[in-house]
């Protein structure tokens, strides 16, 4: 049974949006906050970080580079503690390992020649 009712038969107008058109725009937006949210905070991530480096004197694009630097260099002024031993003490090391047979008397000759040439 037809109706002679235009209005049943009318097609939806392009132009009212639509249930996806509303969860579309809903997601656009969620979507869009996020991405500014993240933006925003980057930088201010960014801002406290540059603060934090200049406040210790530090260059923020080269802090890296220049904190390995200080390491290394603090590291090269450190006092080597195999030196700190000395060659009495090493040699005694020696004679007592060889006492326990851990080492042969070979071995005890080579360690000794070792430790008197490094002296």
């Amino acid at each position: 049974m037809e109706t002679d009712h235009p209005e049943d038969q009318m097609d939806p107008s392009p132009l009212q949006p639509t249930g996806f058109d509303a969860a579309f725009s809903a997601v656009f937006a969620i979507v869009a906050v996020l991405i500014l949210v993240g933006i925003v905070s980057s930088v201010v991530v960014a801002v406290r970080r540059r603060t934090v480096l200049r406040d210790a004197g530090l260059d923020p694009l080269t802090a890296d580079a220049q904190v390995l630097a200080q390491m290394h260099h603090r590291l090269d002024l450190a006092p080597d503690r195999s030196v700190e031993r000395s060659a009495e003490s090493r040699l005694a090391e020696a004679v007592d390992l060889h006492q326990r047979g851990l080492i042969t008397a070979d071995e005890l000759g080579e360690m000794r020649q070792r430790i008197l040439g490094e002296v």
